[in-house]
């Protein structure tokens, strides 16, 4: 498939020869990233649709068995079924924080294009999926930009739980705030918290978000080139002086 993409013009931006050395089916990664030779259509060739942390949990096998065809340019083309794609989109929106309008716009587009939703059915799933939440808080946000009456199926989970209010004033005026506002590690690591029903779902994102503050701590930046110059060749020595580097900038100064 890489090489297919690359002989029809479309570049690689992420590196994808690691693919031809490791276990890309216990890896961590997910995807390689292209772009056509004009920069304007962007492609991502996924093995797994998200992040173990915070994705669909679900096997690719069972998400390629309940595949539905749609209509697309004047060719019959797979897709992800209905229920799964509705709970996969929520998941999308809310491991990245709802940071695009155009996510939010996805799921209440395909959400109307289906006049026979089997609401019920998706609740059950999102049940077993630990996912009622983040569909919970789509629905929430669909009916807050676009006026839509959440269903019956999550009226108790969407409607009657005051959490989703507060995230949905907070993803609303951060989208429409007059610059581009950014979320914060910290408050990502929070918001993706109080959307987790499961405990083994929340210590595997504890798992993720300490790793992650772990690699800021011990990973040399420009500032420690800054205070200590050490030619190319010394460079690991950067992971030694990094800890007094952060001494004297956090723990001495006046």
């Amino acid at each position: 498939a890489i090489t297919l993409l690359q002989t029809s013009g479309f570049e690689a931006v992420t590196s994808a020869t690691w693919l031809q050395k490791s276990n890309w089916y216990i890896s961590r990664q997910k995807d390689v990233h292209f772009v056509d030779a004009a920069g304007r259509t962007v492609l991502e060739l996924h093995w797994k649709l998200s992040g173990s942390h915070f994705g669909l949990p679900k096997e690719m096998n069972r998400l390629w068995e309940r595949l539905e065809w749609v209509d697309l340019a004047g060719m019959r083309v797979p897709n992800l079924s209905f229920n799964d794609l509705l709970i996969y989109l929520c998941l999308h929106g809310s491991r990245h924080s709802w940071e695009r309008f155009g996510w939010i716009c996805d799921v209440y587009y395909l959400i109307t294009s289906h006049s026979d939703v089997d609401w019920e059915s998706i609740l059950i799933e999102s049940r077993q999926l630990g996912c009622e939440n983040v569909v919970a808080l789509g629905l929430k946000l669909m009916e807050k930009f676009f006026g839509y009456r959440i269903p019956d199926a999550f009226a108790r989970s969407a409607g009657q739980n005051p959490i989703f209010d507060e995230m949905v004033a907070e993803i609303r005026g951060r989208i429409f705030a007059p610059e581009a506002l950014q979320v914060e590690l910290g408050d990502r690591y929070a918001y993706h918290l109080k959307l987790k029903e499961r405990r083994l779902d929340k210590w595997k994102l504890h798992v993720h978000y300490l790793s992650w503050y772990l690699r800021i701590i011990i990973t040399p930046n420009q500032m420690d080139r800054d205070v200590f110059h050490l030619p190319r060749g010394m460079f690991p020595l950067y992971y030694l002086t990094r800890p007094f580097r952060l001494a004297l900038t956090y723990l001495f100064k006046s």
